[in-house]
């Protein structure tokens, strides 16, 4: 799967909430980063990370990062 596009994907699922708390989001993802991973798990993982930065950063922007560091990614809120 692609991780960066999963990213993409709950950014934009996230666009009116983010709008409504006033929150801006920077990404800052590779075009790809393929690898083996389960994207439901995934995906409830980036919801849950993005929903608090947006109910407890009290209005601060939102940057999510993302890269391959050998055979792992790491993702940062």
């Amino acid at each position: 799967m692609d991780f960066a596009a999963l990213v993409r994907k709950v950014a934009v699922a996230f666009q009116t909430n983010l709008e409504l708390g006033h929150v801006a989001l920077d990404l800052d993802l590779p075009d790809r980063l393929e690898g083996f991973w389960d994207p439901v798990r995934l995906e409830q993982v980036l919801m849950n990370l993005l929903d608090n930065a947006i109910k407890y950063g009290l209005g601060k922007p939102v940057k999510i990062s993302l890269l391959r560091e050998g055979f792992r990614a790491r993702l940062t809120v």
